[in-house]
């Protein structure tokens, strides 16, 4: 059955979706009747998927008001259970609770909770908001209630949340309604009062953890997507990402969000956004590779732009050559081939990962894993370009058995699936994310150990910023000048912002400054316009405002949205800009909504920028959620609202990125309850 979609301005519900495309269904994720099975565990999860509510299979116009169906609760209450028991998790499972019975299981979960290191809730049904109250809806729960029978009738959220909380690094994802057209009737609510009627499920009070929710504020949540899938798109995604190692929590995140974005984005009433609340103050892995970097001693000939700069004297290196990584250098990496095996950390996890390791060593950096058995390998060079013969290799874990052995035709295939435009247009994690989907950090690594230099460029960024593999700056470094030496645009720049951010020395400011005027030079518009913002922004001499405008024309011509912001808010020429944005945000290009909201915005205009405010908001840009709050605060675009603007400016403040001067605008909608 398919249900119409209403979206409702701030507000969502989880529906099962209508199919732009036709596709053989899939299975369901099979879930071993073992994933409840008790361990001895720090990591502690309790997942309840609620299908059967009561008349919601014999929906009829003229009948009285039923549940709206959710097939693939249960299901996904069944994979995520078996993805998370491999991951070492002891698992409570309930499906088609009832009230008694989640209260008891909260009960229970709290309990183990205390002892965990990690406690997760995950929780697919349905769920409203009432008088700042969050429910859960049990399968025994009437649709229709007062309000104060709700407490009786319905679980709190809170009581789950607080029993996650008990645990150091708690968890919630929430994959529930969040619609305004609401599954619960509050009987004697007052439509006009403070407390309005029944509506989406909202953040949490205080809570000192991370809330994911399956879609943002006002954008639908599918059950399924296309119609007969066995799982929703939200958990299929869940449980995809959990397989790829050295993924820190928020980056995790961000690659769930890509793909219930695009495999939505067709989709009547689409794309659901999924959106995460809350930061942790320190790094959080579900995974860690098995193999981490090993560390060679660094040799007195190796240098990249004299000197040791602060980024080489983060870690004990390898050589650094301008000549690119070698095969030796990549595979020592991959497969602790280094001559000495790496140190043991007692708390790494080993790979079921029952074990949970703490996020630091006493030094400061990630738990290492113990090498495997050694291997050997031939290493050649000819023309500068290395290549690596068959060497004897442990079997490929980084993808937890999704893909088999070393496969560099693989990570091949995987960067020729990125298209000019998504090279273009997006940042180097969202290409990446793009890469992990069908590619291991392995696979790249072996690409660019061949001197490919895409792979080097993307292996490199890997590399320093700890995505999918472990954070290595020195060897960071080594790929990503190989890369930009081949006259690559992309690694050119990727290379200067290395260097600015972590390189030492002017020798490496220099060699920065040389390589955005080079990729720029190439007409690599991400180039152009962080060029033009140097030279808007320098001290004179260096000052050179004509030529940065001259420059943000050009990365405006290809597509740069920040580029036709700075023309408005820094050049003045409001109209162009403006009219630029709006055709990359008609275009579907995020972007260009998120730039346009900050533009109006600049030029004292909100009103004008509500909506591009508000398809940024719900696709996460912090920015976008801090204006949008002022809007409704303010009532700029209508009757202002205390309620979504509290939630917005929640939403920004709890991201880290928020720029400074948004963060102190928000202060008073935050203090005011």
């Amino acid at each position: 059955m398919v249900r119409p979609i209403l979206a409702f301005f701030g507000l969502t519900f989880l529906a099962a979706g209508a199919s732009a495309y036709a596709q053989p269904a899939a299975q369901p994720i099979a879930a071993p009747a073992a994933c409840e099975t008790s361990r001895t565990t720090e990591r502690v999860l309790l997942v309840i998927g609620n299908t059967g509510y009561p008349g919601s299979d014999d929906f009829e116009p003229t009948a009285p008001r039923k549940w709206p169906k959710l097939r693939n609760a249960r299901s996904d209450a069944q994979a995520i259970c078996a993805a998370f028991f491999r991951q070492g998790f002891r698992v409570i499972k309930l499906e088609d609770a009832t009230r008694d019975e989640t209260r008891t299981a909260i009960e229970q979960f709290a309990e183990l909770a205390r002892q965990a290191d990690t406690a997760m809730f995950y929780f697919a049904g349905h769920g409203f908001e009432y008088a700042g109250t969050n429910y859960l809806v049990p399968v025994d729960a009437p649709t229709a209630a007062a309000s104060k029978q709700l407490a009786d009738s319905y679980v709190n959220l809170a009581a789950a949340v607080r029993a996650t909380a008990q645990a150091r690094h708690a968890i919630v994802f929430l994959d529930a309604c969040r619609t305004r057209d609401p599954v619960v009737t509050v009987s004697d609510a007052d439509p006009t009062g403070p407390d309005g009627p029944a509506g989406a499920i909202n953040l949490p009070g205080s809570f000192e953890g991370v809330v994911f929710y399956s879609t943002a504020r006002g954008k639908p949540a599918f059950d399924a997507a296309p119609q007969g899938e066995p799982n929703s798109p939200f958990a299929k995604a869940v449980i995809d990402r959990l397989q790829i190692p050295d993924l820190e929590l928020s980056r995790y995140f961000a690659f769930v969000r890509a793909d219930v974005k695009e495999r939505t984005f067709q989709e009547r009433g689409g794309p659901q956004i999924p959106t995460p609340y809350g930061v942790f103050d320190e790094e959080f892995y579900f995974r860690r590779a098995i193999i981490q970097p090993a560390r060679l001693e660094r040799t007195p000939s190796g240098s990249s732009g004299g000197g040791s700069s602060a980024a080489d004297r983060q870690v004990q290196a390898a050589p650094v050559r301008t000549d690119g990584p070698t095969a030796e250098d990549l595979i020592c990496q991959l497969s602790g081939d280094c001559g000495e095996p790496a140190e043991v950390d007692p708390a790494t996890p080993d790979s079921r990962g029952f074990k949970i390791a703490r996020k630091t060593s006493p030094t400061g950096e990630p738990p290492r894993a113990a090498a495997p058995a050694r291997t050997t390998a031939k290493i050649g060079a000819t023309g500068g370009r290395f290549s690596a013969a068959q060497p004897v290799r442990p079997a490929a874990t980084s993808a937890a058995g999704r893909f088999a052995g070393f496969d560099a035709g693989r990570a091949r295939s995987a960067i020729a699936a990125l298209t000019p435009e998504m090279m273009r247009r997006e940042d180097e994690p969202q290409l990446i994310g793009r890469l992990l989907g069908s590619a291991s950090a392995v696979d790249l690594a072996e690409l660019a150990a061949t001197g490919d230099a895409t792979a080097q460029y993307l292996y490199g960024s890997m590399l320093y910023q700890g995505i999918g593999t472990a954070k290595d700056m020195a060897r960071a470094r080594t790929a990503l000048a190989a890369a930009a030496a081949s006259g690559l645009p992309a690694a050119q720049l990727e290379y200067a912002f290395f260097l600015q951010n972590f390189g030492d020395g002017a020798a490496d400011k220099n060699e920065a400054r040389r390589l955005f005027e080079a990729s720029a030079a190439q007409g690599w518009a991400k180039a152009q316009s962080h060029l033009a913002y140097v030279l808007w922004s320098s001290a004179p001499p260096a000052q050179d405002k004509k030529r940065a405008i001259a420059l943000w024309r050009q990365a405006a011509a290809g597509g740069h949205a920040f580029a036709l912001y700075a023309l408005g808010a820094y050049g003045g020429r409001v109209d162009e800009a403006r009219q630029g944005l709006k055709r990359l945000a008609a275009a579907g290009d995020i972007g260009g909504s998120a730039w346009l909201c900050e533009l109006e915005h600049a030029v004292d205009n909100a009103k004008a920028g509500t909506e591009a405010c508000l398809a940024a908001a719900q696709d996460g840009f912090p920015g976008a959620m801090a204006v949008l709050a002022q809007i409704y605060a303010t009532g700029q675009s209508g009757p202002g609202s205390a309620k979504e603007a509290r939630y917005w400016a929640r939403m920004a403040a709890a991201k880290p990125e928020l720029d400074p001067q948004h963060r102190a605008r928000l202060q008073p909608l935050l203090k005011d309850r």
